[in-house]
Order: structure tokens, then C-alpha cells, then sequence
């Protein structure tokens, strides 16, 4: 079984980074992780590193959309 875990952004670059490690640390089933930036200035790639994240960007669609 795979597990999804959705991450909805908006400018949260760092907080980001510090949620996928915690998930890669606590995680012990096979989980993909899927970052939505909602139209971010800028983006921080570095948790993009991880090879479980997949980086989803869209325009600025709101919270409701990125989800």
C-alpha cells in the first residue's frame, strides 16, 4: 500500500523543508509526498531533493484549488 500525503503551499519554502524531513524520519509505510505550490515569489527547492516529493506548481489558485 502507498501512501499520499498532500502538502499545500503558498511562500512556505522553509516550513516545507522541515515538514519532509519530519515525514521521512517518522514514516515507516512506502508514501509518496506531493507538494502543491500555489503560485509562490519564490521557490525553495530543497526538500524537491527528496526522491519521494513530486513538485506540483500552479498559478496562484488559492488554498481550496491547491488541495
Amino acid at each position: 500500500m502507498l501512501v499520499s500525503i498532500v502538502i499545500p503551499s503558498h511562500n512556505e519554502g522553509s516550513n516545507i523543508t522541515k515538514t519532509v524531513k519530519s515525514i521521512e524520519e517518522n514514516t515507516d509505510v512506502p508514501h509518496e509526498i506531493i507538494v502543491v505550490e500555489d503560485g509562490s515569489e519564490f521557490i525553495d527547492y530543497d526538500y524537491a531533493r527528496c526522491p519521494s516529493v513530486r513538485l506540483i506548481t500552479t498559478k496562484r489558485l488559492g488554498s481550496s484549488q491547491a488541495r
